[in-house]
């Protein structure tokens, strides 16, 4: 893991930024290999190549974080390592039998059990939390790599992701983002074949900023603090297609020393919302910061629109906003990120 300079320019106390400053993640995980091969996690490949390959170039100096600014991720640890606790509880039983769980279900499960437990009672249902796997790959140029991924949680072959995420994220969550989750999820099968067996996978999202109220006012709006959501997995083959393709282009980036030759980061890669293209009728009224008179998602859509209104007025492109951007690493070094509209 690369060092990392913390500051704490709220003056937080003594116990808030012990907690804040606490990271229990296994970033030097127990169990890898003792090799000189290097390893790239599913999380990593899931990330923008430049972002990734820029992001360990900071010197460490610039590589400072506030500790205000790991509110978020240690909540979400603080979730993960309770719903794990949970998992283990010696209450486990109890709890889920006095829920309804049938008690023939509750009585066959085994938390991570051995293959040889499995071969001795194929009656057991197999409940595995936290598991981090190795597998080896060799590029398309002949680099080898570890591949490394931790899921949550597999119940009986289906693989779940516990995702502790702010209402808006969820309410703004566009295709790209849903397929990263087919996508991440399926490298967890590819890593874990044996384990996970299902085509099916589940994100339990848990939401840190529910509000009943507007659950009971805004339609899009969650109807619960806790919801699940199917994923479709992408299938093994698929999964080694894009890990073998993501590998190469990291690769290359890595041979780069300049950052306009890495390849850009794309805008489903950034979060970014679609730009919008605003019809003003009477020109004055985009020159005043007034309410436009109809709004579209293509320009051409916008164009045709001022045709029909017998080419007057003006349209202005609001460009979309991008999201990714706040929480990048590699923000220090990027200057494609200057372009764009952030949080």
């Amino acid at each position: 893991m690369r060092s990392q300079i913390m500051t704490n320019n709220s003056n937080l106390g003594l116990t808030m930024a012990l907690w804040l400053a606490m990271d229990n993640y296994d970033h030097e995980p127990e169990g890898a290999p003792q090799d000189d091969i290097p390893i790239v996690s599913v999380t990593d490949l899931l990330k923008p190549t430049k972002a990734l390959v820029l992001s360990h170039r900071i010197p460490p100096g610039e590589n400072t974080v506030d500790l205000q600014d790991l509110v978020a991720a240690r909540i979400g640890q603080s979730i993960h390592d309770a719903v794990e606790g949970a998992i283990h509880s010696d209450e486990r039983a109890q709890i889920l039998k006095a829920l309804g769980v049938a008690e023939s279900v509750v009585d066959r499960l085994r938390i991570n059990p051995s293959q040889e437990e499995l071969a001795a009672d194929p009656t057991i249902i197999p409940y595995y939390a936290e598991r981090r796997s190795f597998r080896k790959i060799t590029s398309t140029n002949g680099t080898e790599v570890w591949i490394s991924g931790k899921f949550d949680q597999v119940i009986n072959g289906q693989v779940e992701d516990n995702k502790i995420v702010p209402v808006y994220k969820y309410m703004k969550m566009d295709n790209s983002e849903k397929s990263d989750f087919a996508l991440q999820q399926g490298m967890y099968r590819w890593l874990n074949p044996h384990l996970i067996t299902s085509d099916l996978g589940k994100v339990n999202f848990i939401f840190k900023d529910w509000r009943k109220g507007d659950s009971m006012r805004m339609p899009d709006y969650p109807p619960f603090p806790v919801t699940e959501m199917p994923v479709q997995l992408m299938s093994l083959e698929d999964s080694e297609v894009f890990i073998r393709h993501k590998l190469d282009e990291i690769l290359a980036a890595v041979q780069c020393d300049s950052e306009a030759d890495m390849p850009r980061c794309k805008d489903e890669e950034l979060w970014k919302s679609p730009d919008v293209h605003k019809y003003y009728k009477n020109p004055e009224t985009a020159k005043n910061g007034g309410r436009s008179t109809k709004n579209f998602d293509s320009y051409p859509a916008a164009m045709q629109h001022k045709a029909t209104e017998g080419g007057v007025g003006v349209i202005v492109t609001t460009p979309g906003e991008v999201r990714r951007c706040s929480y990048c690493d590699a923000a220090p070094l990027c200057t494609q990120r200057l372009e764009y509209k952030t949080e």
